[in-house]
């Protein structure tokens, strides 16, 4: 029973301590990075299809609160272009992505010049095909990096994020794969 006690009064110290809080703080974070889908097969009308993407470049822009040191959300709107090429011989088509997603994080405090933190998001994405036009599907995603601040109002924050996308158009089904990107904080 002490040992709950304990870890109780541990948990209340980090997420109330004013020392450590910076509560209340809005911020603003923009990020450029690189989306890696998975290639993929799928079937239509009985056929089986083979597809691979090629990486294409993918931003975000991220309205965020900080409710703790610890914790903080965001809303966020992202933009992306992925090139398909459907199986040997097979025809290519050109995948714009546009996404909203609302995401919770939990920044973990270590005592070192650089804060790792842990994510996940949730919410919707448009995409639209050079070919075959455009469908919405959910997506979300998992996310680790780190933040590094330069001073008490920007950080640099590196990531990687895990993501799971449904195009929505009864071909595909749930895309997913990798996004490594580099974003700016700026609190205000």
């Amino acid at each position: 029973m002490k040992p709950r006690i304990a870890l109780a009064a541990a948990t209340i110290a980090v997420f109330t301590s004013p020392a450590l809080a910076q509560e209340g703080r809005v911020y603003l974070q923009a990020g450029l990075g690189a989306l890696i889908l998975q290639d993929n097969d799928y079937t239509d009308r009985g056929r089986t299809w083979s597809g691979s993407y090629d990486p294409g470049p993918h931003a975000t822009i991220a309205l965020g609160y900080r409710f703790s040191e610890m914790v903080r959300v965001e809303t966020e709107i992202g933009a992306g272009q992925v090139a398909y090429k459907l199986g040997e011989g097979g025809g290519r088509d050109r995948f714009g992505i546009m996404s909203g997603a609302v995401a919770g994080y939990l920044d973990i405090p270590v005592g070192l010049p650089f804060t790792p933190y842990l994510g996940a998001g949730a919410g919707w994405a448009v995409y639209a095909a050079q070919d075959t036009g455009s469908s919405g599907g959910f997506t979300a995603f998992g996310e680790l990096g780190v933040s590094i601040p330069i001073n008490a109002d920007f950080a640099v924050v590196p990531g990687l994020r895990y993501t799971w996308l449904d195009r929505g158009d009864g071909y595909a089904g749930m895309e997913s794969g990798w996004l490594p990107r580099i974003a700016l904080r700026m609190a205000f």
